[in-house]
């Protein structure tokens, strides 16, 4: 009986010592583990986003989000100019339906997700900064910076040109913009009762749009060294063409400032403005000052010696 009894108790001690060992070793593992899960947690794959992205205006934008080893994690994306939050997971949280996102597999590593925030049709107010986060403890969050860039137009050449009645001219206005169907380029012509300097606000008061013509032409199109170019061209200048023109992108906004020109047209040795105003009628050309101060001279010479 005692022998057994002694059996039964190095039986429960070997026991107990193997279950202390068993806890022993899963709290090991388990602290192990907590070691090693921050090496598991989301994070943003910096070589693949493009930070500043810019893009012209009405065109779309793409913002690009990759993200590794996302997990059960949400990404979103938000406008830090009004803390608005534009897009959850898959979906749009924003009354703007401009605004979508689209997930796909980043084909760099396997794991890793692009989340791309897409703009379509945007406009210099859609300037700032966008954030992609990602829904960890604490919450990481990655700055995107947007610049919408308004077509700026220019016209080739001098602010004023001198062309000679009878002759041709040819005015080009260029600007260095992506073609796409959402802008043109357009001339305006300062209205004559507003004075020779014109508004100068483009398709604003003052001005009357340019639209061809038996006595005048616009072509436009896409060149790849310069972009888009819109050529105006009068293959014979009469008084009538001379004035102030500018020309705008249909893409920019009212604020920004036409390219301008002033066309004078020459008619003998003067621009018809200045013909007009000495008020020339045709008839016998008026004697040169040079002359007049000339004869003067003469005549005072000869009176000296009368004189003398």
């Amino acid at each position: 009986m005692r022998n057994e009894c002694r059996w039964f108790l190095l039986l429960v001690s070997f026991s107990a010592c193997d279950g202390i060992s068993l806890i022993m070793s899963s709290h090991q593992n388990l602290n192990e583990s907590k070691e090693l899960q921050p090496h598991f947690q989301p994070f943003f794959d910096l070589a693949s986003s493009t930070r500043n992205v810019t893009t012209p205006v009405g065109q779309t934008a793409f913002l690009h989000c990759t993200v590794e080893q996302l997990g059960d994690k949400s990404v979103s994306w938000m406008r830090r100019r009004d803390l608005h939050i534009l897009t959850a997971g898959s979906l749009a949280y924003t009354s703007d339906q401009r605004f979508q996102v689209l997930r796909q597999a980043a084909a760099a590593e396997e794991g890793a997700e692009r989340w791309t925030l897409v703009l379509r049709f945007a406009q210099p107010r859609d300037s700032g900064v966008y954030e992609c986060q990602v829904s960890t403890e604490p919450k990481i969050s990655l700055a995107f910076q947007l610049t919408v860039q308004e077509p700026r137009a220019s016209i080739l050449g001098a602010g004023e040109v001198h062309v000679r009645l009878g002759s041709g001219l040819r005015l080009r206005c260029v600007v260095g913009q992506a073609p796409h169907a959402l802008a043109t380029l357009r001339w305006y012509r300062a209205d004559q009762s507003g004075g020779s300097g014109g508004s100068g606000g483009g398709s604003g008061s003052g001005e009357t749009l340019v639209k061809p013509a038996n006595d005048l032409l616009i072509d436009a199109r896409w060149s790849a060294p310069d972009g888009l170019v819109s050529t105006l061209t009068i293959p014979r200048v009469m008084p009538r063409h001379q004035g102030n023109y500018s020309c705008r992108s249909t893409a920019a906004s009212r604020d920004t400032p036409p390219a301008q020109v002033y066309v004078h047209v020459l008619t003998g040795e003067h621009p018809a403005a200045m013909q007009h105003g000495s008020g020339a009628t045709g008839g016998a050309p008026s004697t040169p000052p040079l002359l007049l101060l000339n004869f003067c001279t003469i005549l005072i010479a000869l009176s000296h010696r009368t004189l003398t």
